[in-house]
């Protein structure tokens, strides 16, 4: 007679295995494509498989990597929590506490941020960066507005995505912006973010006082490549900007490098190249061009700079036309 209730409690104990067994493997499988997603810089496509995981078990590793997710889709709030939750835990490496300086300094929370900054520096004392963000969570309280009265409007044609980087050119205002263009043939999602490529819009003032609906530059786009941060040069009709590279570097990517082409007196653009002194290894981007068309300043990552990014200027070698230009330095 107590046969049956002996092989019931046998049955259930063998379902749970069962049940387990799935669903640790289901994890399993979660993690690692997220940690493939993750080593291609393919955040917003790892963050939905992170807190897939998050949400069944508890993983340092993988809390780490997700917060740094967030923190590179400018998901500020949602990085701040869990560095905050990771800063506690004594085995999480110390560059955990410059990341998380880095969220509440970008959420304006400059006393708190200074003192994780100095744990950091406390950790890495050869850190260059840690003594400079430091100074910038006591200065900040400082500045002083270049404009005294200044009325800020939204611009009407911002979309939910991100637009930035305006500047005046012609008539128009040619922004950056990875708003969803439409279904293209062959067009991909951005690994990154999970939105459209970055691109190049212009758009012109309307007779209403307004400014008309965007649009893209396709003759400086790409498809499937980031295309940003214009600056012209009325002087030599130039337009410098950022794209990545054709070609990988050595982890596997396409780097962001400076490419310029020439435009006419109607706005068309031709003779789209790459500048010469860029290469694969670093990135090169945020172009800016003195008022005379003589200077080139632009930001890198070059391996000999003296940060994680630098700003560096480049003078024209000879006639601007010839688009030549002399080595940059910092």
């Amino acid at each position: 007679m107590q046969i049956l209730p002996a092989m019931l409690r046998t049955f259930t104990i063998l379902l749970f295995f069962i049940l387990f067994g799935f669903q640790s493997f289901g994890q399993q499988r979660a993690l690692k494509k997220a940690n493939e997603h993750f080593k291609n810089d393919e955040f917003a496509e790892a963050m939905p498989l992170y807190e897939e995981v998050l949400a069944q078990t508890d993983s340092r590793m993988a809390k780490t990597k997700l917060a740094y997710c967030y923190k590179m889709n400018n998901l500020l709030p949602e990085a701040e929590s869990l560095y905050a939750e990771l800063v506690t835990d004594e085995h999480s490496p110390a560059i955990t506490m410059f990341y998380y300086g880095e969220a509440l300094m970008s959420n304006e929370k400059y006393d708190e941020a200074k003192q994780w900054f100095e744990k950091f520096l406390d950790e890495q004392p050869d850190s260059k960066n840690a003594p400079l963000l430091i100074k910038a969570c006591e200065e900040v309280q400082n500045i002083v507005p270049y404009f005294e009265n200044i009325r800020i409007e939204e611009f009407s044609q911002n979309s939910t995505a991100d637009d930035n980087g305006p500047v005046f050119w012609m008539d128009k205002i040619v922004f950056t912006s990875d708003r969803n263009a439409g279904l293209k043939l062959l067009q991909k999602k951005s690994g990154t973010t999970g939105r459209d490529f970055l691109k190049l819009y212009a758009s012109s003032p309307t007779p209403e006082g307004d400014w008309s609906e965007p649009e893209a530059l396709d003759k400086l786009n790409e498809v499937n490549k980031n295309t940003t941060n214009a600056a012209f040069d009325t002087v030599a009709n130039k337009v410098y900007f950022t794209k990545n590279a054709n070609t990988l570097n050595k982890q596997n990517t396409y780097n962001l490098q400076l490419y310029a082409a020439s435009f006419d007196d109607n706005g068309s653009f031709k003779n789209v190249e790459k500048l010469a002194f860029c290469n694969i290894g670093s990135n090169y981007m945020h172009p800016a061009v003195s008022p005379d068309g003589k200077k080139l300043f632009y930001v890198a990552d070059r391996s000999n700079g003296e940060g994680g990014t630098d700003i560096y200027v480049s003078e024209n070698e000879i006639e601007w036309r010839m688009g030549t230009w002399k080595k940059p330095w910092t």
